[in-house]
């Protein structure tokens, strides 16, 4: 798809729908990235409390 693209000749239209494509897919990207992160950090810390509880901290 992408080297379909590259080869076609682009109406400012088309080339604006795909920047603007582009754009969302990367804001999700970085949503999902920032919010995979917070999850992983509240789970490591789950377990750490839960070990440290186990263990008679």
């Amino acid at each position: 798809m992408l080297m379909k693209f590259r080869y076609e000749l682009l109406t400012g239209q088309e080339a604006e729908a795909i920047a603007e494509s582009n754009r969302v897919i990367s804001n999700v990207t970085a949503c999902f990235g920032m919010c995979a992160g917070i999850i992983l950090a509240q789970v490591i810390l789950l377990a750490l409390l839960l070990l440290w509880g186990l263990l008679g901290g």
